[in-house]
């Protein structure tokens, strides 16, 4: 019975974690290079950004500043990055890449980035004698392509980065045998029927469903079916979070990188009609890199912090809105829209600033696409005794009380949508941001017609007067 029992133990865990870790180490080569195309697909746009911005001239981009901007980046990445003219040929290259003039035409990215096109992917390459992830860029100038930025990695650098992954699941998982052998020798004797349960739940959750077992019998049996509880669950998050952080990343860096082109773009516009203006679009652009930097990490630590508390400060939410207001102007404007801050009185609240400040950018994000053409989105600051409302108040077609029910659930949709191009992960960020931030969401029907997007914060102190 000893035995059987030590094996009985050792087989359910080793199942767990064969259930675990080899459907994760099967896809874990697919995401690491779909993480490492997102990340050069990122940095290409930088790198074509920064020579838009600073080495095109008359649609020529400058050999010396395109080698400067690259020479800049490969202090910081080991990606090889190349960058053509409009025809092809090679105008600066990082780590002896190739020699200045080379064609690089012939490159099936190169060919299509030339054309306009965006290129990502991997292929065999006869130089590197190895297979590449890259990512292709095209650098516009006057509407017309002026050249390609190529950034690339090697698919051996990617296996090792798998191959070190694997190998600390694969210790976790000898821990976890090791941990079987000895509990099942310290509860050898337990009876057999809460195991047979146990395997059975080991068998659900090998086919892919919610497995947790009810803990009875003796006290060792009662800890040990706890903890596959625990296990259970925990699994179950990381793969959610892992998938939710993936998704939310991309949803929430879209709008400041978009933000960030367009100040970009219209320095390029103005640079010469008007010069005194670059500086502060340049400041505009700035402020917006600020911005991803700081979203990045709180991202970051919100998924590291998987549910904890963010920390709470004393915010002026009547200044963080005007911020906000200025922020959104050039986005609304382009649709038509105005976006106003109905509070000019300092009201400050206790809530983590960050948060704060993405959940209104996500309702302002909401706003202009809902917004009829030529309507004012209205942000207003409602100062109560013991907690601030910050409305933010669209003249769209709103939202029935049922879709205001379902709003904040993850991927869904407005069906009055104005394309089909969000994901649908806007607001159910909104509601998480807040849960780990302690404030309150809500939506409501505006007075007049709309919706009323609502964020409610508590106060350190009631204000007089």
């Amino acid at each position: 019975m000893r035995r059987n029992f030590i094996l009985v133990i050792v087989g359910i865990v080793g199942l767990v974690v064969l259930v675990r870790d080899i459907p994760f180490i099967a896809h874990l080569s697919r995401l690491e290079k779909e993480r490492q195309i997102t990340r050069l697909e990122r940095d290409a746009y930088v790198i074509a950004g920064q020579i838009r911005a600073f080495s095109v001239r008359e649609s020529t981009i400058s050999q010396a500043g395109a080698q400067a901007i690259v020479d800049d980046f490969t202090t910081t990445s080991d990606a090889l990055a190349v960058v053509t003219d409009e025809r092809g040929r090679l105008i600066a290259s990082s780590q002896e890449v190739g020699r200045v003039g080379e064609d690089y035409a012939n490159r099936p990215e190169i060919a299509s980035a030339l054309l306009g096109s965006v290129s990502l992917g991997s292929r065999q390459s006869q130089t590197e004698n190895d297979v590449i992830v890259y990512a292709a860029i095209p650098i516009f100038a006057n509407e017309s392509v002026a050249g390609v930025v190529r950034l690339l990695r090697s698919q051996t650098v990617i296996n090792q980065v798998v191959d070190s992954q694997i190998q600390q699941l694969l210790v976790a998982a000898a821990v976890s045998l090791l941990m079987a052998v000895v509990a099942g020798v310290l509860l050898a004797g337990i009876v057999s029927s809460p195991l047979r349960r146990l395997e059975s739940a080991v068998d659900d959750m090998a086919a892919g469903r919610t497995a947790s077992v009810k803990p009875e019998g003796p006290r060792e049996l009662k800890s040990l079916a706890t903890q596959f509880n625990r296990m259970s669950e925990r699994v179950g998050q990381m793969l959610e979070l892992q998938k939710r952080f993936s998704g939310d990343a991309a949803h929430q860096l879209r709008t400041p990188l978009t933000a960030l082109r367009l100040r970009l773009e219209q320095a390029q516009i103005v640079a010469e009609s008007d010069p005194s203006s670059v500086g502060e679009l340049i400041e505009a652009a700035l402020r917006e890199t600020d911005r991803l930097s700081t979203l990045t990490e709180r991202m970051l630590q919100l998924a590291r912090a998987e549910g904890k508390p963010l920390p709470a400060e004393l915010v002026d939410v009547t200044k963080l809105c005007h911020e906000l207001a200025a922020e959104w102007a050039a986005l609304a404007g382009e649709s038509g829209l105005a976006v106003v801050v109905d509070s000019k009185r300092a009201v400050e609240v206790l809530a983590n600033e960050s948060a704060l400040r993405e959940i209104i950018s996500n309702y302002l994000d909401n706003a202009l696409n809902h917004s009829p053409h030529g309507s004012t989105i209205e942000i207003l600051v409602t100062d109560e005794a013991e907690f601030v409302e910050v409305i933010v108040r669209d003249h769209g077609p709103g939202l029935s009380e049922e879709f205001r029910a379902l709003a904040f659930e993850r991927f869904w949709r407005a069906p009055s949508s104005r394309s089909n191009e969000g994901s649908g992960i806007g607001l159910a960020i909104v509601a998480q941001l807040a849960r780990a931030a302690g404030l309150t969401v809500e939506l409501r029907s505006a007075p007049s017609g709309g919706l009323d997007s609502v964020v409610r914060s508590p106060k350190k102190f009631p204000r007089n007067g």
